[in-house]
């Protein structure tokens, strides 16, 4: 269908995302024999075919939105179905608004009020004096359609619609605002700086299209970075929480570890009142009193006001072990200094110790002493396996981080050269040198490309290529060194370098290469007619490589 047509007009349909590109004839772009391709760029997308009469010739996917409309084969598209803005009514502001729910904001409510938009209708709200978050029953008086909030917002509506017609008719600065003080993090793009974005940092363009362009360019980049930022975050919070586990772990252990030595300690300082406790509990067994009835013995001793009483907590029978509450010693004696320090130490005041009734006051201090000493021993080793695992851990974070960690950056893909379509390369004195792929590229070289100044190189070989040396100033000769080079690609293309065979490469003028063929004789795609003196180069060196070329950005 569109063989021979040439793109005669582009245009958006109303303010929908939906363009069409006509390919008209010389009649008219009402006559038969005009096509159109109608793109649509919402939900799924579409690419229809359709005539002059927009009757759908082909498209990628049959649509289907109701019983009587649908996008296939042999229907019309409609292009009256688009939204285009309008100047919005009094009645259709009235009706839009008492859609609205109890829990609906006026923001919300007059998004899908015409054409308009999210953007251009906090705009409206805003300019009408009537705050955007605000529920829509509660911000406007719908008890009459006179009530100043609908008066004020038909205004900013006006107002809205002739900023809408002002952008269709010429070339704005479009807007880019940021979040928050961060320039560096854009938030929106708008083609008018709006009421809202007013307030906001914002950095103004030359035209929309380049705050688009610009803002599309480097969201992705800016996504990417939080999205980097987010996994760093979420893996210092897994270490801390590695950190605050293993300084808990080590923490306990030193106070058990304390604790062990205080109670051995408070044994030794009290070793006359636990030797006594230990007496009447152990002549009070050897009685025959069982524990029940010693219980109830302590807690009559207890009502009686017996010191030694006073201070048993409980009995643990399977161990043989009473608890008793052991003060100490030094702290009777504290000073009115001492007692405004406010710095009483970890186990100050009573501490409950454990004591086995069938070993002395000595040997309980000692048993605690023993205790100390191992569990000092196992605190060491716990603190280095802890650290090691921290360390392990640590790096296995990091390592994980680094592995999971997105780069930040999207790469702007550069614009080729137009000859980077065909084989090239730079000659040592700055030559451009080019080849074609085939027979097909050969004939488009030398059709288009070959201008005078420049040399036509080829061998006397079957598969050697067609190879044009451009040159900048057809006033000066290509260096020899340039045609050598450029020979020596012409001949590697060839059979020569399969069969390893010496040969040497040609060159002549631009003029002397044609496409004219002497009568009765033909010329095939990439064949060439040479009138003139070929110039022979020396021997070519079947050697060939790569080369790489660096492109430095256009501000350094």
């Amino acid at each position: 269908h569109l063989m021979s047509r040439r793109l005669t007009a582009i245009r958006q349909v109303g303010m929908d995302r939906v363009v069409d590109f006509e390919f008209a004839v010389a009649a008219g772009a009402q006559a038969e024999g005009t096509y159109h391709i109608v793109c649509e760029f919402y939900a799924s997308g579409n690419i229809i075919l359709t005539d002059h009469q927009y009757k759908i010739l082909a498209l990628l996917r049959v649509v289907n939105l109701d019983e009587e409309t649908s996008f296939a084969v042999g229907r019309t598209y409609g292009m009256t179905w688009s939204q285009d803005i309008e100047m919005v009514s009094r009645d259709a502001l009235v009706e839009c608004l008492k859609k609205a729910g109890p829990k609906d904001t006026i923001k919300r409510t007059l998004a899908t009020l015409g054409a308009y938009g999210p953007a251009l209708s906090e705009h409206v709200i805003i300019q009408a004096k009537i705050n955007p978050s605000q529920k829509t029953l509660a911000a406007v008086d719908l008890t009459s359609s006179q009530s100043a909030q609908i008066e004020s917002l038909l205004e900013a509506y006006a107002e809205a619609y002739e900023i809408v017609v002002r952008l269709g008719n010429s070339v704005y600065p479009g807007y880019i605002t940021y979040q928050g003080e961060d320039e560096t993090m854009f938030d929106d793009f708008s083609p008018w700086l709006f009421d809202q974005y007013a307030t906001k940092q914002y950095q103004e363009y030359k035209s929309f299209a380049d705050a688009a362009d610009m803002f599309f360019s480097n969201i992705e980049a800016q996504k990417l970075k939080v999205k980097a930022h987010q996994q760093e975050q979420a893996a210092e919070r897994k270490l801390d929480a590695i950190k605050s586990e293993h300084e808990g772990r080590v923490t306990a252990l030193e106070l058990a570890h304390m604790k062990t030595e205080e109670q051995a300690r408070r044994i030794e300082m009290n070793l006359e009142f636990v030797d006594q406790a230990i007496l009447i509990i152990r002549q009070a067994v050897a009685a025959g009193m069982d524990w029940k009835e010693l219980e109830e013995l302590v807690a009559d001793q207890k009502d009686q006001g017996n010191p030694i009483a006073e201070r048993i907590v409980r009995f643990n029978l399977a161990a043989n072990q009473i608890t008793l509450t052991l003060d100490d010693p030094a702290d009777w004696y504290d000073s009115e200094d001492e007692e405004n320090d406010g710095d009483e130490g970890e186990f100050s005041g009573p501490l409950d110790v454990d004591v086995d009734i069938f070993q002395s006051a000595f040997a309980n201090a000692q048993r605690y002493y023993n205790s100390r000493r191992q569990a000092g021993v196992k605190h060491a080793k716990t603190i280095a396996v802890s650290a090691q695992a921290l360390q392990s851990a640590e790096q296995k974070i990091r390592a994980d981080l680094k592995a999971t960690r997105v780069t930040a950056t999207v790469t702007q893909q550069r614009k080729p050269f137009w000859f980077e379509k065909f084989s090239w390369f730079v000659s040592s004195d700055s030559y451009l040198v080019l080849a074609g792929h085939d027979m097909h590229q050969n004939e488009l070289l030398v059709k288009r490309h070959l201008r005078a100044g420049d040399a036509y190189v080829h061998a006397d070989m079957h598969g050697a290529a067609s190879v044009i040396v451009k040159n900048r100033d057809s006033s000066k000769e290509i260096p020899p060194s340039t045609l050598f080079q450029a020979g020596i690609m012409s001949v590697c293309q060839s059979r020569a370098w399969d069969a390893k065979i010496v040969t040497s490469a040609w060159w002549v003028e631009a003029h002397q290469v044609s496409k004219t063929a002497p009568t009765g004789e033909f010329l095939g795609t990439g064949s060439f007619m040479i009138r003139g003196k070929k110039n022979f180069l020396p021997p070519t060196q079947l050697t060939y490589g790569f080369g790489f070329a660096f492109r430095l950005a256009d501000d350094e």
